[in-house]
């Protein structure tokens, strides 16, 4: 106990953020919508379940079982250990269990980086741009796919480094572990354990020494059991299943359109541009310059006998893993949607740098301005957008009126329709109340109260309803022939609105 309590407080300055990080997470957790596919999601760990513990064959005939399941599996546990009832406070749960584990897969990336770093202020700064990035943030309530693959993705990284460094057996497993559970969660996690060999690979050639090979043999072992565990689709017939999975999400099943730089595009005939663009944009600048920064000092310094071998290896290793599965995108033409949030998890490797580029910056002085720079443009766009940054945009991009609605896809998963719920309920006082929606309404409805449920009635459009409601997904030119009542604007552009029918 004694040796904990002097740990915290040799730490303190992490401890005290990531508390206020815990805080502020619970004051706010409620403030964010239903996302788009939450309650598929929420299916997706229903079947899982079944499955494994009901032995429920029906689950081979749903059409989501290729999505993987572990962490819907594990909401889904807590949800029925809890026995949470009321739709609303079974989302509400889900939301805050989800950031949870953000939090403490935040941890890992503190440590991480001090190990790297050697620097404990420089830490708990690269630390805040892996927490406040502001869409990334504001995802870890509502979406319980590519966050928690993120936040593995993070983990990973802590155990990478330590595999790299100190070549144990223990690092391996745990390392082998993550990774298992990560490619689970989404199938691009087999980019870890490609990157490994690689770098590790690397090791062995520069040193001349065969050690790690037994390492990375018990990884193997360890990835592929507990990849195999996670994923109870695999079950029937590993090989077979994994190589059917691969080409579907390759290829993925879904041929709507996107909305980028104000052009409808197929999401089967996206420009090669499409997530350099996206991550360029709604990235803050401060990140995008101290990131560009440290990858040129990198790049230089490469062959710099000054700079560890580990170092230099595991910088390689997250260059890779930020540039590799964009290149993988790109060369596949896979189908990618919603931002740039299948890839969320090469954030993290991008991160690292940026902590790089706050050790290398000489005179210090000018290192520790560059990091206030960095802290106050992320809290302060927290602050200036809350709950809506996930529909962040950086000074690239202009906020005239309506420009971002109507160039960019904004906010997709319609989050906010909540409150255009809530405004309406206060708007309309009757008991019951009819309304149309566009997109997403109906996910909300779940997060009302149970008396408010009672009142709004979500009907189609022939049953001739009072109201409509939509977010503008796919929809740039919005609805002129319907009266409006209320917009709900962000940076200048309608996230929702609320349009009286005659």
């Amino acid at each position: 106990m004694q040796k904990m309590l002097n740990a915290l407080k040799q730490h303190y300055q992490f401890v005290v953020v990531w508390l206020l990080l815990l805080i502020v997470g619970l004051l706010t957790y409620t403030r964010y919508g239903v996302s788009y596919d939450e309650r598929a999601q929420r299916e997706i760990g229903y079947a899982f379940n079944d499955y494994v513990f009901r032995n429920d064959t029906t689950f081979y005939h749903f059409n989501d079982r290729d999505h993987g399941g572990i962490f819907e599996m594990a909401l889904v546990g807590i949800e029925k250990n809890t026995n949470t009832r009321e739709t609303r406070n079974v989302f509400l749960q889900r939301h805050f269990i989800s950031h949870l584990f953000f939090l403490v897969c935040l941890i890992f990336g503190y440590l991480l980086f001090l190990n790297l770093y050697k620097n404990k202020s420089i830490a708990v700064i690269t630390m805040l741009a892996l927490a406040l990035h502001p869409r990334l943030y504001t995802h870890s309530f509502f979406n319980t796919k590519d966050m928690p693959f993120m936040g593995l993705s993070i983990v990973a990284l802590y155990f990478a480094y330590q595999v790299l460094k100190n070549n144990q057996l223990r690092s391996y497993i745990a390392l082998g572990i993550v990774c298992g559970l990560a490619a689970s969660i989404r199938l691009l996690g087999i980019v870890f354990p490609l990157l490994l060999f690689v770098f590790v690979g690397l090791k062995i050639l520069m040193q001349k020494d065969i050690k790690p090979l037994k390492g990375l043999i018990v990884f193997s072992v360890f990835f592929l059991f507990f990849f195999y565990l996670c994923f109870p689709t695999l079950w029937p017939h590993p090989i077979k299943i994994f190589l059917e999975m691969y080409q579907s999400f390759a290829l993925f099943r879904w041929d709507a359109s996107v909305l980028l730089n104000g052009e409808l595009i197929k999401a089967t005939e996206l420009p090669w541009y499409y997530l350099p663009e996206w991550i360029s944009i709604t990235t803050p600048i401060t990140l995008l310059l101290a990131a560009s920064i440290g990858i040129i000092l990198y790049l230089k310094n490469c062959f710099n006998t000054k700079e560890s071998l580990t170092n230099q290896l595991f910088l390689g290793l997250g260059l890779s893993l930020f540039v590799l599965p964009v290149l993988m995108v790109i060369i596949k033409h896979s189908v990618v949607y919603d931002d740039w949030r299948h890839v969320y998890f090469i954030y993290p490797g991008l991160v690292v740098f940026i902590g790089y580029a706050l050790m290398q910056i000489k005179p210090i002085k000018l290192s520790y301005a560059f990091a206030i720079l960095i802290t106050v443009e992320l809290l302060y766009t927290q602050l200036r957008l809350f709950p809506h940054q996930y529909v962040y945009f950086n000074a690239l991009i202009p906020k005239h009126e309506e420009y971002l609605r109507k160039q960019f896809e904004f906010d997709y998963w319609g989050v906010s329709n909540h409150e255009a719920l809530e405004q309406l309920l206060a708007y309309d006082h009757s008991d019951t109340i009819t309304v149309q929606y566009h997109s997403v309404v109906l996910n909300n409805w779940l997060l009302l109260t149970e008396d408010q449920q009672k009142r709004i009635k979500v009907i189609n459009a022939d049953q001739h309803p009072q109201y409509f409601i939509t977010n503008y997904r796919l929809a740039p030119q919005g609805f002129p022939n319907y009266q409006l009542l209320y917009s709900k604007k962000v940076e200048g552009s309608s996230i929702h609105s609320i349009f009286r029918i005659q």
